[in-house]
């Protein structure tokens, strides 16, 4: 979508605002242009003449003149603002939207880091872009269109001036701004890669004290709901040099506890990413009970495996709510059974409120462990 078209599509629900704001802004800009032509009277017919009167008149109009400027330009100003505010967060939200509705793959064309800058930094850029045109850039041409026609009452001759300074003008602002925009877009690419740069600095500490700790590291476990099957398969990420997987071929089969064992990079993650289709092969296939896995719906595939991360993922909620979310329509029975199963709740009948115990936003108020067990029985 181009600069215009968003403007144009998320600019539309604030329309009376936006004309409120130029209103505002011609008001504020007409009496900021009267004060000159105040102050030259006030100087020719009172302080060269002495008159008084003339004096404390022209000085009485000319601070309610101001005081009614200051008061047009407060209210342009925060109904830009506000404009330019809500027209940011109305960016980020459908930004945000799209991104949680790109496949994996698509995420990973476009890269995490990148991914970010465009929600944060670049909505902040356009957000900031509309709140100047709100103040700044509808000041300019009102100004200047009013200024000239003053300007051509005042004195015709000295106004020919402004044929010659206006262009100029013109000139070397858009050649500045011209020489600008190189800079800008290399200062755009320079924030996505600080983003990347710091992203892997956080998620890599796991990844090096995972190597001073071990040299092999285990993938999560999952539970088969049939036989699943990885028939030569092959699988290169976007922009990599090289394939992760290279005919991998191996059979996990139902009631059996299959474990894939491999140093980190090694591709345990990608294979799990591949069965549940969040990537797709580039050779060879994955069936399902002898079904290949493309021919079954993402949703109905997924339905079919139980998934627990190695980073665990909790809601600001009680246990009840958290065990629920594997299942909405599980009974109280079955989540308790659940529990029973993976041991959660030996250390829930020990909470004050058992199942009504709420986890707070950070999960840290049960420890680590009791944090994995309520994650996988939740699966």
């Amino acid at each position: 979508m181009s600069l215009r078209r968003l403007l144009k599509s998320h600019l539309a629900p604030h329309r009376q605002a936006i004309v409120l704001v130029l209103i505002l802004q011609a008001g504020q800009t007409t009496t900021g242009l009267l004060l000159p032509g105040l102050n030259a009277t006030l100087i020719g017919d009172g302080v060269l003449l002495g008159d008084q009167s003339v004096i404390w008149r022209m000085g009485g109009i000319m601070l309610l003149v101001s005081f009614i400027q200051v008061v047009l330009l407060t209210g342009a100003v925060w109904y830009a603002s506000e404009v330019a505010m809500a027209f940011g967060r109305d960016i980020r939200r459908d930004v945000f939207d799209r991104v949680t509705r790109y496949s994996t793959r698509e995420i990973s064309r476009f890269g995490t880091p990148s991914l970010i800058t465009r929600i944060t930094n670049d909505t902040h850029q356009i957000q900031t872009l509309t709140a100047l045109v709100g103040t700044m850039m509808i000041t300019a041409p009102l100004t200047m269109a009013a200024g000239t026609v003053l300007a051509i009452r005042t004195d015709a001759g000295l106004s020919v001036l402004l044929l010659v300074v206006v262009p100029l003008e013109i000139v070397v602002t858009g050649s500045i701004i011209i020489a600008m925009n190189p800079a800008f877009q290399q200062m755009q690419e320079r924030i996505d890669r600080i983003n990347a740069v710091l992203r892997e600095q956080i998620t890599g500490v796991r990844v090096v004290r995972a190597f001073t700790r071990e040299p092999t590291d285990p993938v999560r476990d999952f539970a088969q709901p049939g036989t699943v099957q990885f028939q030569e398969a092959g699988f290169r990420y976007p922009g990599a040099e090289r394939p992760v997987l290279e005919a991998v071929s191996f059979t996990a089969a139902p009631g059996e506890t299959t474990a894939i064992i491999g140093s980190t990079g090694a591709g345990k993650t990608t294979l799990v990413n591949l069965l549940l289709r969040f990537y797709e092969l580039d050779s060879g296939r994955i069936t399902l009970d002898g079904v290949d896995v493309t021919a079954i719906a993402r949703r109905e595939l997924r339905s079919k495996f139980g998934m627990v991360l190695q980073d665990t993922w909790l809601f600001g909620d009680t246990i009840w709510e958290n065990l629920r979310y594997g299942n909405p329509d599980a009974t109280d029975a079955q989540i308790i059974e659940a529990a029973r199963v993976t041991y959660v709740d030996r250390f829930v009948h020990s909470l004050p409120e058992g199942y009504d115990t709420v986890i707070n936003d950070e999960g840290d108020n049960i420890s680590a462990g009791q944090k994995q067990l309520l994650t996988i029985a939740r699966a």
